[in-house]
């Protein structure tokens, strides 16, 4: 739908999994080594996915109930995008969630279910097809013959590996808000639950959000608020990485399951293994935690003059867990029991102060000054660990593993920006509009050698309009 509704946003899907990453390009790609991510401003919360976890493709929109969201602006031309400076050079998407209004209470309760399903399998050969080609192969003196496909006329459809692995997938979203409040306070707090099954076997996606915020006027030249989101998900992803590959290359000969209940497996070493048991008994899951809260002060000092200060925070925990047992299916056989555990926290807060001065004059003629100052601070944590030769496939914690296969790695990644920005906006009679933005940021992550550490990001443009048409 956003990329429906903004010319030059291209939005990919990295991954069929639910609640996978996605891919967002405003204007193309911006880069050829680094992240091509837009950032997003949530509720005023800068979010950077080129700072998070999935090598910069996190999905930020993932962790939002879609009911919250009230309105989603793009910005994507330099003179909008300056006043975030470098980190927006991919583009702004700006989401605003549901505030309260003054009023009685109001309770808003939407939900559905549905079902999700393979619109079209793809053509590939059944039993008796796979034999006859089979038998063609071996007259042509390419591969040797097979007492198994002799009577390949005689034989049926085999096991269709597309119809074993896709399922019709449930999917149902339950979402309750309630709003509210008086002339000097509102209020809103919604909670939502989605459960989505995967059309392959053995994936998903479960997740519980939680937003809230309060605005009030304190004083009569005083207002004040807070918001906060809590989102905890899980999310089953693909087995193997490639299970749906998988099912595509694998014999009809093979049945799923063996007649004594076990899982069954090719006669060939060159051939895939059992998608299905490979799904079903392979773990391969991530938890992830979202915190984020937001709160701010603003004064009207005289008239047409206001300042504001803003403080706010995100917090993300993502846990990745696989684990692979010990297997026979067939001729193809595992010994080795291995797990991986992953651990990645980032951590961010910012404080920003902004003066702001707006006024008319004339009639004709309408002014806009800001100034504004922010701080902030990022950290990223990583920690992996894996081992193999696992006492059993019922203990799948770390420390079961053999302590000679075990490995461990960790980093952490700080960095920090101070920034000083304005922005100028001129009016003439809704007819000849001026706007100019500059922005420095003091970052860590320049070199710190003279001052070089401080970068400019000055921005302006001239738009005018015609017959109340807007034209840049």
């Amino acid at each position: 739908v956003l990329q429906g509704r903004a010319a030059g946003v291209q939005i990919q899907a990295n991954t069929g999994t639910p609640g996978g990453s996605a891919s967002i390009r405003i204007r193309g790609t911006n880069s050829l080594n680094a992240s091509s991510q837009p950032i997003f401003v949530i509720d005023g919360v800068i979010i950077d996915p080129a700072n998070g976890d999935d090598n910069g493709n996190s999905n930020p929109l993932a962790a939002i109930n879609p009911s919250d969201i009230v309105t989603m602006d793009i910005l994507k031309d330099a003179s909008a995008t300056a006043i975030y400076g470098s980190r927006a050079s991919n583009g702004v998407i700006m989401i605003t969630t549901k505030r309260g209004k003054a009023g009685e209470a109001t309770i808003t309760y939407d939900g559905y279910v549905g079902w999700q399903s393979m619109p079209k399998k793809l053509d590939v050969l059944n039993l008796h097809e796979y034999a006859q080609h089979y038998n063609d192969i071996t007259d042509a003196h390419i591969k040797e013959a097979s007492s198994t496909y002799i009577r390949a006329d005689l034989m049926g459809n085999g096991t269709d590996w597309q119809d074993e692995l896709f399922r019709n997938a449930l999917m149902t979203s339950h979402n309750l808000s309630i709003t509210g409040g008086s002339e000097k306070t509102t209020y809103a707090i919604s909670a939502g639950y989605l459960d989505q099954d995967g059309i392959a076997i053995q994936t998903g996606y479960r997740r519980q959000t939680l937003r809230g915020n309060l605005d009030t006027q304190l004083k009569k030249w005083l207002r004040g608020g807070v918001s906060f989101s809590l989102t905890n998900s899980r999310q089953e992803v693909e087995k193997n990485w490639d299970i749906i590959m998988t099912a595509l290359r694998s014999q009809p000969t093979v049945a799923v399951k063996s007649p004594d209940g076990s899982f069954d497996g090719p006669d060939d070493q060159w051939m895939p293994d059992n998608p299905v048991a490979l799904a079903s008994i392979k773990d391969n899951y991530n938890k992830k935690l979202n915190f984020r809260v937001n709160t701010y002060l603003e004064a009207e000092i005289i008239k047409g003059l206001t300042f504001k200060t803003e403080l706010s925070a995100d917090f993300n925990q993502a846990k990745y867990f696989t684990y692979t047992p010990d297997y026979t299916f067939g001729l193809k056989t595992n010994d080795s029991r291995e797990g991986t555990k992953t651990v990645q926290t980032s951590k961010y807060w910012s404080w920003r102060n902004i003066l702001t001065y707006q006024n008319t004059f004339a009639d004709k003629h309408t002014i806009n000054v800001m100034l504004g100052q922010e701080m902030s601070h990022n950290e990223w944590s990583y920690m992996r660990g894996s081992g193999q030769g696992y006492l059993s496939n019922v203990a799948k914690d770390l420390r079961a593993a053999d302590p000679t296969t075990t490995k461990a790695d960790e980093y952490n990644v700080p960095s920090a920006l101070f920034s000083y920005f304005g922005r100028a906006f001129y009016n003439f009679d809704e007819r000849y509009l001026v706007t100019f933005t500059l922005r420095r940021d003091g970052s860590s992550k320049f070199a710190q050698v003279d001052d070089r550490n401080w970068g400019w990001f000055p921005s302006a443009a001239i738009a005018w309009r015609i017959n109340n048409e807007k034209f840049f």
